[in-house]
């Protein structure tokens, strides 16, 4: 590679991708730790949430 990181090391993320050691797909309950309840789904969140997405809204931060 000629600017970036050394081959070696891209071929390391590169073959992590394609096959993940199990711990990348290992479940434990530190999202309901963190935040006080349990984990959900991208979807589940989605759904959840959808109203706020809808044409119209705004959402103030802070």
């Amino acid at each position: 590679m000629a600017i970036g990181v050394s081959r070696a090391d891209a071929g390391y993320v590169i073959g992590w991708y394609a096959a993940p050691g199990d711990s990348s797909t290992t479940v434990d309950d530190a999202a309901a730790r963190v935040t006080g309840r349990p984990a959900c789904t991208f979807a589940q969140w989605a759904d959840g949430h959808a109203d706020r997405f809808q044409a119209g809204v705004v959402i103030s931060i802070g």
